[in-house]
């Protein structure tokens, strides 16, 4: 019994780190004359992993593919009598949920309908606000001690005085997720010293994100913002990084890594 227990511990922790953090595309196919297409197979295909999500258009000509990790996608959409429709370069980011409709052209399956160029995605279903830094830009800016905490410093809405705050709310309001599983220190619940949260090296991170208002339901314990860090889930390119830190138990917010 307390093996199956155990189990189900470990398998609700990895679909909540898998879940959390991800986002949402969604959106519908019509055709030339507005009119919806129902049975349309969508399919979502990860251009760093080759991972594929598939999905079919409902009876009002929608499709939702959900759970899918930060990152740049490919979206193809193909139904019988119209050209195979195709765009690249689709950012998914986290918690968002952007939102591509599609106009088919009648045709034959063989051909396609390629967007290359369109402008950027605008997240119209949640009214979640927030800020988002990609781990490419977090390894550049100068962070104290590389504590992941301290990258506050450059959210809009966040104020570092007598410890953190989101829009004024208290320090320990403000909630603490990597890949979805709270990750503050569950005495105080406060943020930023060196044993408040969990904390990692930046190279790690594929973004991070800051919730004002709006937080998701699914996040939960966060009444006063939320911190929610999305680790990099692996691609199908070699790479790797090094790093050498020292941060004494001592130290003060004014000292940075030597």
């Amino acid at each position: 019994m307390v093996r199956l227990l155990l189990a189900a511990a470990i398998l609700a922790g990895s679909m909540l780190a898998q879940t959390a953090g991800t986002g949402t595309l969604v959106g519908a196919v019509t055709d030339s004359t507005g009119a919806v297409v129902v049975g349309a197979k969508v399919s979502v295909v990860n251009v760093a992993t080759a991972f594929v999500s598939e999905t079919t258009t409902s009876s009002e000509g929608a499709y939702y593919v959900p759970y899918l990790a930060p990152g740049t996608y490919r979206l193809t959409v193909e139904a019988a009598g119209f050209k195979r429709y195709l765009r690249e370069g689709i950012q998914i980011r986290t918690a968002e949920v952007p939102r591509v409709d599609v106009q088919l052209e009648v045709g034959a399956v063989t051909e396609s309908v390629n967007v290359t160029a369109a402008a950027p995605l605008l997240e119209t279903e949640t009214s979640s606000s927030g800020q988002i830094l990609s781990g490419e830009v977090l390894v550049k800016i100068p962070v104290s001690q590389k504590r992941s905490i301290r990258m506050l410093f450059y959210y809009p809405g966040a104020s570092p005085m007598s410890g953190f705050h989101v829009l004024g709310q208290r320090n320990n309001m403000i909630g603490y997720t990597v890949d979805g599983v709270n990750g503050k220190e569950p005495g105080t619940q406060s943020l930023g010293g060196t044993d408040d949260q969990l904390s990692t090296t930046q190279d790690a991170y594929q973004e991070v994100k800051v919730h004002t208002t709006g937080v998701p339901a699914e996040y939960g314990h966060a009444a006063g913002g939320l911190m929610s860090i999305v680790f990099k889930s692996g691609a199908n390119q070699w790479h790797g990084s090094a790093e050498d830190r020292h941060i004494s138990k001592k130290a003060s917010s004014a000292e940075f890594v030597g």
